[in-house]
């Protein structure tokens, strides 16, 4: 894959991102997240009170939350360049960053059945409300599948370590962003408290570490993309 197609995948994906973001938080207003011990009458209450505006930010989501999708190729194009042989590691990283992309827009496929019919019984739309937050924040198995491909490319000995988009720290970084990603099974346990799905540890933890992470990887593959682009125009001169 050339350079530009890797500029345009990364650059389209972090619009998509933002549009995404800004259908979550500002209308949805899902930042921070609902307790989870909201009772169904409540629930049913916020979903029809807000029925436009959540179907206008569930469509916005629904649209761009493939984003994930067109980093995780130029991840696997990214680490394969680092890999002896059949690159395992960024077939292993595609096919577990695929699935990692369900979390961004399966969750909300059950917001929008939980405002598409406002006016069911509560414990319907409530039933709708959970499983959308739980899909959310706990599905980490194929998040750490992910992830420590990512590390073992980071911290395996390099070719070039200028031409590299996974310098050693990177892969550190990783494993902390890793970590912080199983925190999120927490939420099935309880209700209340930091470990709670809007809670510290399932939520706001997961998503610090995570645009972090994102954002220093995004910066790492624009620099890395630049440099092996200046590094083949030498070759070929």
């Amino acid at each position: 894959m050339n350079a530009k197609a890797q500029r345009v995948l990364i650059w389209v994906g972090l619009v998509l991102s933002i549009v995404y973001c800004y259908g979550y938080a500002y209308l949805m207003n899902f930042f921070p997240p609902p307790a989870p011990d909201m009772p169904a009458a409540d629930v049913a209450r916020l979903y029809s009170e807000h029925n436009m505006q959540f179907r206008v930010g569930i469509a916005l989501m629904l649209v761009s939350g493939g984003f994930f999708l067109l980093w995780t190729l130029v991840i696997s194009v990214q680490m394969a360049r680092e890999e002896k042989g059949v690159p395992i590691c960024a077939i292993l990283q595609a096919l577990a960053g695929t699935l990692s992309t369900l979390i961004f827009f399966l969750p909300v496929i059950f917001w929008t059945a939980a405002c598409f019919t406002p006016e069911r019984d509560p414990a319907i739309t409530l039933l709708a409300h959970e499983l959308g937050f739980l899909s959310f924040v706990t599905p980490v198995c194929v998040i750490s599948i992910q992830l420590i491909p990512i590390a073992i490319v980071a911290l395996s000995p390099k070719k070039d370590e200028q031409l590299t988009a996974f310098p050693r720290w990177f892969g550190y970084l990783t494993l902390w962003e890793a970590i912080a990603a199983e925190c999120g099974v927490a939420a099935v346990l309880v209700k209340h408290g930091p470990f709670a799905w809007n809670g510290l540890f399932p939520f706001y933890l997961p998503i610090i570490v995570f645009t972090v992470w994102m954002m220093t990887l995004i910066w790492l593959m624009l620099r890395a993309i630049t440099r092996q682009e200046a590094a083949m125009a030498t070759v070929s001169a």
